[in-house]
């Protein structure tokens, strides 16, 4: 994992984030990226897919380094691993929203995963995208127990469900909501859950199972918010805007369309999208285009976006749905 590869993989302001990876090799990302674009990537672009699958590679790729290695099969003793931690503390159960008090009526739910069971191939920035935002949110003032980071071996399908279920539990229509995911993604062959579509695609958990877009899309469909931003930084990140997923007052930012795949970069050990937009964009401040000293989601996705096609040789497309229509600050009470 230390070569390039591509990531498949991630709120009322709701926040999704997935996120998706590919190492780039032969580009030039160092400390100086954080106050100068990157170099262009057209020469030397080496992409390796995070893909458990490799004959699931829809276009050609070429990988200039070695192959990846062979990883071995999970111990039989695996299963006396020590339990896995539960992703909510008493403090997140018991947070609540108390008039008066602007904080804590922001929600967020922040998913990213490195760390897979069994043989399945591990990220190398998902996880990272997502710790990157939840310290985003509380240096802008989120209470700390109203931001649930799901991360790793916790990420698995009981606990993603339970996360959501506990965001709708906290939000209603007066508060701001994020929701975000980065990790792997797989599509099934067929409508799998039979909501008109010729295939889906599904979030791959920590555990390997897999929860489909219809899924994800009724359990974000149940979440109430004045505002709500869903980034997805994952592959075939436009896969997963299902019904559900879009609202009045939801603005929705996509890593790529449900026809590519993403990447992440093992130089800076995030996702390329993450990296350019989150990272970049808003927590170093330099995506703040109309210089008023506010960086809006927006904003930061309007900068990042032709560094995520520099970076990836043009090969990651990066889109946005905007249903709120105003700029999306992520401050409290500033």
């Amino acid at each position: 994992m230390t070569r390039t590869r591509l990531v498949r993989h991630l709120s009322t302001a709701v926040v999704v984030v997935l996120s998706a990876s590919v190492v780039v090799a032969g580009v030039r990302v160092s400390a100086r990226m954080a106050i100068e674009p990157p170099e262009t990537a057209a020469a030397g672009l080496a992409l390796r897919f995070i893909e458990p699958d490799p004959n699931a590679i829809p276009f050609p790729v070429t990988d200039e380094g070695p192959p990846p290695p062979t990883l071995p099969a999970e111990p039989a003793q695996a299963a006396a691993r020590a339990p896995i931690p539960a992703a909510i503390t008493a403090a997140h159960r018991n947070a609540r929203q108390i008039e008066g008090n602007p904080a804590s009526f922001h929600w967020a739910l922040l998913i990213g995963i490195n760390d897979y069971a069994g043989r399945t191939r591990d990220n190398i920035g998902s996880y990272q995208d997502a710790v990157a935002l939840r310290q985003l949110l509380v240096a802008h003032g989120w209470l700390p127990d109203h931001v649930l980071l799901i991360g790793n071996r916790s990420a698995t399908m009981p606990q993603v469900r339970e996360g959501l279920k506990w965001l709708a539990s906290k939000a209603d229509a007066r508060s701001v909501v994020v929701f975000h995911y980065s990790g792997h993604e797989k599509p099934f062959k067929s409508d799998v859950d039979r909501d008109g579509e010729r295939r889906d695609v599904g979030l791959w958990l920590s555990d390997n199972s897999l929860m489909s877009d219809g899924e994800l899309g009724a359990s974000m469909g149940r979440v109430a918010a004045a505002k709500m931003w869903i980034n997805m930084a994952v592959c075939r990140a436009g896969g997963f805007d299902d019904r559900g997923m879009f609202a009045p007052g939801r603005l929705l930012t996509y890593s790529s369309p449900e026809s590519e795949l993403s990447y992440e970069d093992p130089k800076v050990n995030y996702s390329v999208f993450g990296y350019n937009t989150v990272v970049r964009g808003i927590k170093m401040g330099l995506a703040d285009l109309n210089e008023d000293g506010v960086v809006t989601v927006q904003e930061a996705f309007e900068y990042g976006r032709p560094l995520v096609l520099d970076r990836t040789g043009n090969r990651q497309h990066p889109f946005m749905k905007d249903l709120l229509g105003t700029g999306f600050d992520l401050r409290i009470g500033l």
